[in-house]
């Protein structure tokens, strides 16, 4: 079984602004993932010419999927996916805490407000090749101190759900910051390359870990997809034991 977390711009090259639908979907399919977590998802926004992104990818991939808006944008929506090939058998989004107006001091002295971007997780169970599943997809905040208390969070309610466990998706979070979660303690964190930025990886922030899973030997690698993204996708071939 292959799991795969990307972070697809809304479908524009690394260092272009439009995105396109059909390249975003050509990348995703490349991937061949049995679950794939997507993030920075456009749905009817003008910049990427007003297309349903993750519905494109569920079409070209023959997968289920799970759109999860976290703001309205330029009167469409953004935010995350969950796809998976197979049944999606149940399914909620999490909003995650941090979202708020913050005082910051800018310029010339003004104190200005500052919004912090919402964010949402993703947490289904999906029956794939015959086996059921409990996955948490999420995109995390860029700010340190709140993106910790947003992974304790999704590994709280993933941990409710029955195992196999699987959370993935942009953490914006280093390796030594995501296992010093404590609930990250009961999963084994996929030891992957780094992710960021798609031209030059130096960055490790795209993650996924697992429990009751056995990750593949040499099935772990990082993707690029030279006409989509900033961020090379993470792909991880596993086991599931019986």
């Amino acid at each position: 079984m292959r799991l795969a977390t990307f972070n697809i711009k809304h479908g524009a090259p690394a260092k272009d602004y439009p995105g396109d639908a059909d390249a975003a979907a050509a990348a995703c399919a490349a991937l061949d993932a049995d679950v794939l977590a997507l993030q920075e998802v456009d749905d009817r926004v003008p910049r990427s010419g007003l297309a349903d992104l993750a519905t494109a990818v569920a079409r070209v991939t023959g997968t289920s999927v799970i759109f999860a808006p976290t703001i309205r944008i330029r009167g469409g929506r953004y935010g995350n996916a969950l796809l998976a090939r197979g049944e999606v058998e149940y399914s909620e989004v999490v909003r995650l805490k941090g979202a708020r107006w913050l005082q910051g001091r800018r310029g010339g002295g003004r104190i200005l407000p500052i919004w912090r971007e919402p964010r949402n997780a993703i947490l289904a169970t999906v029956l794939v090749q015959g086996h059921l599943l409990s996955v948490a997809a999420t995109h995390l905040a860029t700010q340190h101190d709140v993106s910790k208390k947003q992974l304790a969070q999704t590994a709280a309610k993933l941990q409710a759900m029955p195992e196999p466990w699987i959370l993935m998706g942009d953490l914006n979070r280093t390796t030594e910051d995501v296992l010093s979660e404590p609930l990250l303690g009961s999963m084994e964190l996929v030891d992957g390359p780094p992710t960021f930025p798609s031209w030059n990886a130096t960055k490790r922030i795209d993650h996924v870990a697992t429990r009751g899973l056995s990750v593949r030997p040499d099935g772990v690698r990082a993707v690029r997809s030279p006409d989509v993204s900033d961020h090379l996708a993470l792909v991880v071939d596993v086991d599931v034991p019986r």
